[in-house]
């Protein structure tokens, strides 16, 4: 499980030609090698939204999902309403991804890693799915 914390900023979008699906992209990352335990990973994405109903009120639901690629499942974070429920309107912004606890599975000094990273909205439609460069955690 990768523990997360996700810092959303957003302005509403002049043009209003956005599709009603979320959509994402990768716009930084930290670091390309972390030290397991001592250092965190920054992932920096952008998102597009045509109706603005990403992020929801109750926090057991829900709306970014991350999958580190040595693991089967993907893990569900909470995100809350970016604009209000109720209110439709394009949007554009950033979230910050931060990934704090990321380690070694094996017993080996070092592995390589990619994450997967996708957006749900309130209409339940997916984004893309975003898949970070390579990223190697070392053993201090």
């Amino acid at each position: 499980s990768v523990a997360l914390f996700v810092f959303p900023s957003c302005e509403k979008e002049e043009v209003t030609l956005l599709s009603d699906i979320p959509e994402i992209e990768l716009v930084s990352i930290s670091n390309d090698t972390i030290v397991e335990f001592q250092e965190f990973l920054d992932v920096v994405i952008s998102y597009k939204d045509g109706d603005g109903d990403i992020g929801f009120e109750q926090s057991n639901q829900n709306a970014l999902f991350v999958r580190d690629i040595r693991l089967a499942e993907f893990d569900g974070f909470y995100i809350g309403p970016i604009l209000p429920p109720g209110v439709t309107a394009p949007i554009t912004g950033t979230l910050n991804v931060d990934f704090p606890d990321l380690f070694v599975f094996g017993n080996t000094d070092s592995e390589t890693t990619r994450f997967e990273i996708k957006l749900v909205d309130r209409a339940n439609n997916e984004s893309n799915i975003l898949l970070t460069p390579e990223i190697v955690i070392v053993k201090p």
